[in-house]
């Protein structure tokens, strides 16, 4: 149970219930948090049922009647619907990342924290926000890229020589 106070009022216990009852989300912004998650997920290369789960856990705080999502793996399409509203839609195209599964760990921890009333919607969107922009640069991924392809041919026998042409290899990789 969770103690509410009223100006002048004792002490008064409420569930969680009245708390839902009484929280009206932006749905506007509900929506965006989601797609965000979403986005974040697949293209860290989480699974399409793993996204559309956390969408749908993000969306069930809303209380509406209608919330869907629809996730493919190169867009996501999040739906909310009721009598008292506007229907809202979003319909956002994903492209394609590498695997990181720290992020989705992330990004799953975020949506829980929010699902259970840890952190705000304006806390949940500003995080994943965030952690969308904090990945390591292109041109990072690129060099280190490029000194992968070369060490290992060092490790696999091979001299300078061999080492400097598959660096040069390792810059094609880089850039495609």
């Amino acid at each position: 149970m969770i103690q509410a106070v009223k100006a002048g009022d004792k002490k008064k216990e409420t569930t969680g219930a009245d708390i839902k009852k009484t929280w009206q989300p932006d749905y506007k912004l509900l929506i965006d948090t989601a797609a965000l998650a979403g986005t974040i997920m697949l293209e860290s290369g989480a699974e399409i049922y793993r996204v559309e789960e956390t969408i749908n856990y993000i969306l069930k705080t809303s209380g509406l009647k209608t919330s869907e999502a629809f996730v493919v793996s190169t867009g996501i399409m999040i739906s909310l619907d009721d009598p008292s509203i506007d229907a809202l839609t979003v319909i956002r195209r994903v492209n394609k990342g590498a695997t990181n599964l720290n992020v989705i760990a992330q990004v799953n921890d975020i949506s829980r924290k929010f699902y259970m009333r840890i952190i705000s919607l304006e806390e949940a969107f500003s995080q994943l926000k965030h952690l969308k922009k904090s990945q390591y640069p292109w041109w990072l991924k690129d060099i280190c890229t490029v000194f992968v392809v070369a060490f290992f041919a060092g490790m696999y026998g091979g001299d300078f020589k061999d080492m400097a042409a598959t660096a040069i290899v390792g810059i094609f990789l880089a850039a495609w």
